[in-house]
């Protein structure tokens, strides 16, 4: 019997959404889209929470995500969480995760929070996990995340990862030419004149300085 890449559940709120965390993420997409189209806009309107189940989203799957289930099916998304762990009981069998790294690593998947829409000038979003933007941050507006944070987009405002201390976390943008970049306790600022980068890039704390490369799926 072929296996369940999607699993769609009603809610008190809306949709739960489960996806295959080991399947290929083209073919979970896929089946998502087959299942979404069987309810013939049953679906449309309805907010929906989706779970990862420990997946880490690349910034092409967010988009994806967001472009198959908020724009042609009009869905109304809650939050894309990559917790091991769903609030219920997952539909893959057993998560791997007795015990030692697997276990720890589950501990440490932070919530996701998507906003599909661009943040102007006075404008903020701040989160306890990670944040990622469907559109472009500009100038006066402002992201905070514990986690990392990835703009699907220009981002040219002002952005904290780590907002909690962690130096871990990243931001990567389609476009990164912010007023203001911080992740923990390090800053760094654009410098002026700067000209819109032509690539993707994702900036991180190496060596104790925020350093900003071209991303690399």
């Amino acid at each position: 019997m072929p296996r369940e890449r999607v699993s769609i559940k009603g809610t008190r709120q809306g949709l739960r959404i489960l996806l295959d965390p080991e399947g290929e993420f083209e073919e979970v997409l896929q089946e998502l889209e087959e299942r979404l189209n069987s309810g013939n806009g049953f679906f449309t309107g309805a907010s929906v929470d989706i779970y990862t189940g420990g997946r880490e989203l690349r910034p092409e799957h967010w988009a994806a995500l967001a472009e198959l289930v908020g724009k042609r099916f009009g869905l109304r998304i809650g939050v894309i969480d990559q917790r091991r762990q769903p609030p219920e009981e997952l539909p893959y069998g057993p998560v791997r995760n007795q015990g030692g790294e697997e276990a720890a690593l589950a501990d440490r998947v932070e919530p996701t929070l998507l906003v599909k829409r661009t943040l102007r000038s006075g404008q903020s979003v701040r989160f306890k996990g990670n944040v990622v933007i469907v559109g472009d941050v500009n100038p006066g507006a402002e992201v905070v995340a514990t986690g990392d944070v990835i703009v699907i987009g220009v981002l040219r405002g002002m952005v904290h990862a780590g907002a909690a201390g962690n130096r871990a976390a990243v931001v990567t943008a389609f476009r990164l030419a912010p007023t203001q970049l911080r992740i923990a306790d390090v800053i760094t600022r654009a410098p002026d004149n700067a000209s819109l980068p032509s690539v993707p890039e994702v900036a991180r704390i190496k060596d104790g300085c925020v350093v900003i490369e071209e991303y690399v799926s």
